[in-house]
C-alpha cells in the first residue's frame, strides 16, 4: 500500500488549526479503513505497519483505529498482541465498548483460554461503569465453551444471565 503523509509539502501552507485538525481526522479515518481491510484479510503485518504510520505522522489513533487493530490481532490468532493493544487503548484514554470486549473474548475462546475468557467477562461487566454483555458476547463465549468442551464455563455463563439482563437465544441452546 502506498501511503502519503497528508502534511507533506505543507510547510508553506496556511491551514487554520481547525482545517488541520479536520485533515488529520480524515487521514486517521483513511488509514483506519486500511487497517480494517488488512484485518479482514488476516494481514497483521500490514495492519501494524499502517498503525505505526499513523503514529509516525504525528497523528493520534482513534478509538476505531484501536478496535480495528485488536480485530487484526485476533483474526491473525495473536491474542497476546490483541491484549497489548487493548491495554494501550485504555492507557491512551479510550474506553473499550462491548464490541471491542467481545473481539478480545472471541480470541481468548478461540485459543481455548476459557479461564482468561471468564476473567475478561468478569472485568468487563464489573468495570466502573460496567460494559454490559450483549447477546453476541454471550454467544461468542458459549461457542468457545462448546469448542473447548468446557461445560462448567457454560454453566457459569448461564448463572450470569439474570445479572447481565440477557436471555439465551436459539443459538445458545
Amino acid at each position: 500500500a502506498l501511503h502519503v503523509d497528508s502534511r507533506a509539502g505543507c510547510a508553506g501552507s496556511s491551514l487554520s488549526a481547525e482545517e488541520q485538525a479536520r485533515a488529520d481526522r480524515s487521514r486517521v479515518e483513511e488509514l483506519t479503513r486500511e487497517i480494517a481491510a488488512y484485518a479482514q484479510r488476516k494481514q497483521l503485518r500490514w495492519s501494524i505497519e499502517t498503525f505505526e504510520l499513523i503514529k509516525s505522522e504525528g497523528l493520534k489513533p482513534s478509538q476505531y483505529t484501536y478496535s480495528n487493530m485488536i480485530n487484526a490481532y485476533i483474526n491473525s490468532g495473536d491474542v497476546a498482541g490483541a491484549q497489548r493493544m487493548f491495554s494501550e487503548m485504555i492507557d491512551v484514554g479510550y474506553r473499550p465498548n462491548v464490541v471491542v470486549h467481545t473481539t478480545v473474548l472471541k480470541g481468548l475462546c478461540a485459543a481455548g483460554e476459557m479461564p482468561a475468557a471468564i476473567a475478561h467477562l468478569q472485568r468487563m461487566t464489573s468495570s466502573s461503569p460496567p460494559v454490559p454483555a450483549d447477546i453476541r458476547t454471550l454467544n461468542t463465549f458459549l461457542r468457545g465453551c462448546v469448542r473447548s468442551g468446557d461445560a462448567n464455563a457454560a454453566a457459569w455463563a448461564f448463572t450470569k444471565l439474570p445479572a447481565w439482563r440477557l436471555c439465551a437465544d436459539h443459538t445458545a441452546h
